[in-house]
């Protein structure tokens, strides 16, 4: 494979893009303690973005009507029947107790 969409061609590309992240930071840096250089601020965040040190995106989630969201945890215990469910209370009380569950056999 050749042209831009090689694997070396772009571990190459990644590897220049790194190289300027540190350089990119002091340009902040600069850019935070002149008057003026929105260049700098410009280039610096591009470089940054590339190679992962981008800001975090954050999103809030509403129920209907812009209400609190209502969230339901469902476990594969629910799935279980009645009975069943009272089976395994049964046996974690008598865990809980200090009963063996199961008997160790040699």
């Amino acid at each position: 494979m050749h042209g831009a969409g090689a694997p070396q061609v772009k571990e190459s590309a990644r590897l220049r893009l790194m190289a300027l992240a540190y350089p990119a930071i002091d340009g902040l840096r600069k850019a935070l303690a002149s008057e003026d250089l929105t260049a700098i601020v410009r280039a610096a965040q591009i470089v940054l973005d590339r190679t992962g040190h981008n800001p975090k995106q954050s999103f809030e989630l509403s129920g209907p009507d812009g209400g609190p969201l209502q969230i339901e945890a469902r476990t594969k215990l629910d799935r279980l029947p009645v009975e069943r469910k009272r089976q395994i209370l049964a046996w974690l009380t008598e865990l809980d107790e200090g009963e063996p569950l199961l008997e160790h056999r040699t």
